[in-house]
């Protein structure tokens, strides 16, 4: 009876100790994803704000944040966006892109080791091959880091940068 009580307790420890390696993996991929996001502010003229933000030491190699027009065309904002900053745009003013709202889909993006995650409002996941194929192949325009500045937004230093 002790022999197998004990065995009960070392194969719960085991398995407690194999949870925490897990864990940690879990963690170490999610690591330079967890400080990539973004969000959207509404201004007192119901115009949207578009802020997308990358507070590691690392770039994001390309991001994906899909609009729908109001004609129902997708449209796509992508590009490299370096080391802690935060860009900050308004949609409506990039050429080609005068989008109201977010598709479901979300915001998409690759980490320094090239591994795809996808932001949506209830979380952050690793991003399926389907999806991204999806989103990286929607017809529509697409915008770069100039074309947003040159329309008015802004790349800044990002508070709250850390090393990942």
């Amino acid at each position: 009876m002790a022999a197998a009580c004990g065995l009960v307790v070392s194969g719960i420890a085991s398995y407690a100790a194999w949870q925490t390696v897990q864990d940690g993996r879990e963690n170490e991929l999610r690591e330079q994803a967890s400080f990539v996001n973004t969000w959207n502010e509404v201004q007192q003229d119901h115009s949207v704000v578009v802020h997308v933000v990358n507070r590691s030491f690392d770039a994001v190699s390309l991001w994906a944040l899909p609009f729908r027009t109001p004609d129902g065309k997708v449209k796509i904002i992508t590009s490299t966006l370096p080391p802690c900053t935060e860009l900050v745009f308004a949609p409506n003013t990039v050429p080609n892109i005068s989008a109201a709202t977010t598709r479901p889909t979300g915001f998409l993006f690759y980490d320094r080791a090239g591994r795809p995650w996808q932001r949506l409002p209830y979380g952050l996941f690793e991003a399926e091959a389907d999806t991204v194929n999806e989103i990286l192949s929607a017809p529509g325009t697409r915008a770069t880091l100039d074309a947003i500045r040159n329309a008015g937004g802004s790349i800044k230093a990002a508070q709250g940068c850390k090393e990942g």
